[in-house]
């Protein structure tokens, strides 16, 4: 019962996800379905199986009348019989893809030859896992009809006195041997990283390239019509008809699964400090290894209070949540980050585990979080014009900080020309009659209703 439940969850997952319904399977659709099953880790052996279960609950609906014979599992295990087993005994599991993704994404923060190694692989699948070999006899000139992305990983190694973009010695090799030298950093590239060989370099290449694709909701048939017949690493996925895609389709496919192994965008996560960690402590790591990683942006905001003591007003800053240090960093600078200051804090999970993937705060949740406080960062940029444009005697309401929800009444605007900022001096009356003059950050103001 266990074995049916799962085959049948495997199976719903895959036609929820492809818009497939239940009536009549078709063959393609059953290959469809097989490399579905290899991008969720599941084995040669486990594949068919849930195949033969979902294949006799098929067969006894049909024998029950209530629905048509479905003959296009007896012709799919038939054509499986031809199916060739890999070779090498490797395949690019989910983890796999994501340690690749992982290695593109830091190739700009590497140096040496494994950079130059992880270009390359970028470099490939930028442009659908274009051949080493091309690569190789790539040449400057050539550069133009290539995408911005691709320019940008090429530019970290051309050089007005060599004509050929990355530097292999071409003018002193053969092209073979060129691209024999490339596999082999490549190949030692992934060895270090743990990522597996799927034959040789260009075909494991092609396979990850198409796991991404079909990471990101590429259908196996479109895969085939951007790839071509030769993808032996991915089972099935030759039994499944390529798409006439029109070339703009093509492109888009293209810079999109591009973008998977090319985007590392900057993200604001939360650390928490240890017992008896103080924000001075993460400050002074940082000045100590700022010479080995790019130290990134924090956000650690503090509400002032004021205290009389006596006839002396004393004015002393606390923290909004002492123990969290909010930091911006591209996603793949996390890791090596706690590398160097894991004694001193950690870095909250999506499962709350060590080992999980590193949470990136939503970009809304810490936008509301800042108007709360009443404190910004500033990558949180004021609002464009055309938005809010008060003039002198406009009712408007506060919507974050210490008087959130009190409306008042709009004086006038000072601009500091240094850093291109505003702040709006508003008049504000309390319940008790008594008015006073508040100076407030333009984010945490609108117009009153």
């Amino acid at each position: 019962m266990r074995t049916y439940k799962k085959a049948v969850a495997s199976y719903t997952a895959f036609m929820r996800s492809s818009y497939r319904t239940w009536e009549n399977p078709g063959v393609d659709m059953l290959a469809e379905w097989m490399v579905h099953m290899y991008l969720s880790d599941l084995s040669a052996k486990t594949s068919r199986l849930y195949l033969d279960v979902v294949a006799g609950l098929y067969h006894k609906a049909a024998a029950a009348r209530r629905i048509p014979e479905a003959g296009a599992f007896k012709d799919f295990r038939s054509l499986l019989k031809n199916q060739p087993e890999n070779e090498c005994g490797h395949r690019i599991t989910r983890a796999d893809l994501d340690r690749c993704i992982s290695l593109t994404r830091e190739a700009p923060a590497m140096s040496g030859e494994m950079a130059l190694a992880a270009d390359i692989v970028l470099f490939s699948l930028l442009n659908r896992a274009m051949p080493l070999a091309e690569i190789a006899m790539l040449r400057r000139r050539d550069l133009d009809t290539y995408s911005e992305e691709s320019n940008a990983v090429a530019a970290r190694h051309t050089s007005a006195r060599r004509t050929y973009v990355f530097p292999l010695n071409q003018s002193e090799n053969t092209p073979k041997t060129t691209a024999r030298r490339m596999s082999e950093l490549v190949r030692r590239l992934f060895s270090i990283k743990g990522i597996p060989f799927t034959g040789d370099a260009d075909s494991t290449l092609r396979t990850i390239w198409a796991c991404g694709a079909l990471r990101l909701g590429v259908t196996a048939s479109e895969v085939r019509s951007l790839l071509g017949d030769a993808l032996p690493d991915i089972p099935c996925i030759d039994m499944c008809a390529p798409e006439n895609l029109p070339d703009t389709c093509l492109t888009a496919i293209t810079r999109s699964v591009g973008q998977l192994f090319y985007e590392n965008p900057l993200r604001w996560f939360a650390m928490r400090l240890r017992p008896g960690v103080k924000y001075d402590d993460i400050t002074r790591r940082f000045g100590q290894i700022s010479d080995e990683i790019t130290i990134p942006e924090t956000f650690y905001p503090y509400e002032e209070i004021a205290r009389r003591t006596g006839r002396k007003l004393v004015f002393e800053q606390k923290p909004v949540i002492a123990d969290v240090v909010f930091f911006r960093s591209p996603i793949t600078g996390v890791l090596p980050l706690f590398a160097r200051i894991g004694d001193l804090a950690w870095c909250y999970t999506t499962t709350g585990r060590p080992g999980a993937p590193y949470a990136p705060i939503p970009n809304s949740a810490f936008i509301n979080f800042q108007k709360t406080i009443g404190q910004f960062t500033p990558d949180y940029e004021v609002a464009p014009l055309g938005g809010l444009e008060p003039r002198a005697h406009d009712r408007v309401v506060v919507v974050g900080g210490l008087f959130h929800g009190m409306d008042g009444e709009f004086r006038d605007i000072t601009h500091n020309p240094a850093d291109a900022t505003a702040i709006y001096r508003i008049n504000l009356t309390g319940t008790n009659g008594i008015e006073w003059r508040i100076s407030l950050d333009p984010r945490l103001v609108t117009a009153a209703k």
